[in-house]
């Protein structure tokens, strides 16, 4: 009993990690998306049709916190787009392997976008296969982020983070 306890307490916990990490995007907040990812974490975005090759094409790669922070700032600052509104649905959240401070967790979300003048629109699918590292203290972050999209052809506004 005491062990099923202690799953469904961290399943909780992933879960409402992943929900925090969405709604932060979702409100535009680029200067924090960087806190949930660890010093040396990579951030990688890909369609599925090069991951199910085996080939190692990004159409986004950061490769430490450092990267991740210098692309939020260019998001703000120096990249002008036409204003849009994104929100994140989360799908399935599968904790596929555990260890005392990290784990593999596999999930699907979608996001949708809304432009002014004009309806909302299903932006992407995708899947995502995450490593997680556990602080001391159950904290949460990320220690590799890899959005496998579905379509092989990426929106240009797959430079907002996802």
């Amino acid at each position: 009993m005491e062990e099923m306890l202690k799953t469904l307490l961290l399943e909780r916990s992933v879960r409402e990690f992943y929900q925090r990490y969405h709604a932060q995007l979702d409100q535009q907040m680029l200067t924090q998306w960087p806190d949930f990812f660890t010093e040396d974490a990579s951030y990688l975005v890909t369609n599925r049709a090069n991951f199910e090759e085996g080939m190692l094409v990004y159409n986004v790669f950061c490769e430490g916190k450092k990267m991740l922070i210098d692309r939020a700032l260019g998001l703000q600052k120096a990249v002008w787009f036409r204003d849009r509104l994104q929100r994140r649905f989360a799908g399935s959240i599968e904790i596929t392997h555990q260890s005392e401070h990290a784990l593999e967790v596999v999930s699907s979300f979608m996001v949708t976008e809304s432009r002014q003048g004009e309806p909302s629109t299903l932006l992407l699918t995708s899947e995502s296969q995450d490593s997680l590292s556990i602080a001391p203290d159950g904290t949460l972050q990320f220690s590799k982020r890899l959005c496998i999209i579905d379509a092989e052809v990426l929106p240009d506004s797959i430079i907002y983070p996802i």
